[in-house]
């Protein structure tokens, strides 16, 4: 604008503002809706507790043990010599521990809707 009309200000009208708010409810419904699975996967993984050999999980219990596993594996900062853990808290305050050990020898089979998990030379628990 400036090179045709010497001017600093571009004409027309200014846009209008975009309205954000559907698109804000709808994430919102989407986060509400994930956190209530989350929430029933972990209530799911607390009335199982006890050695988890052998137990029948459903696909989100499962996504929910696994992410457990993989903290409490990090927590261990290598080879599991020593029982690592992994908290996860309830929206009552509740918490679901998940304990892993090392058992040399041992298989840990779970199953769930997706397939057989195999955990070789580890045990897992729930509390």
């Amino acid at each position: 604008m400036l090179r045709t009309s010497g001017e600093r200000k571009s004409s027309g009208a200014t846009a209008r503002r975009e309205d954000y708010g559907p698109v804000k409810a709808q994430r919102l419904r989407e986060r509400a809706q994930a956190e209530a699975e989350r929430t029933a996967a972990l209530r799911e993984l607390k009335a199982l507790a006890g050695p988890l050999d052998g137990k029948v999980l459903s696909d989100q219990a499962r996504t929910a043990l696994l992410e457990l596993h993989a903290r409490a594996l990090s927590q261990a900062g290598g080879p599991v010599r020593h029982p690592a853990r992994a908290v996860a808290t309830l929206p009552g305050g509740e918490q679901v521990v998940l304990t892993v050990a090392a058992a040399p020898g041992r298989t840990t089979t779970l199953r769930s809707p997706a397939g057989t998990l195999a955990l070789h030379e580890l045990a897992l628990s729930l509390s």
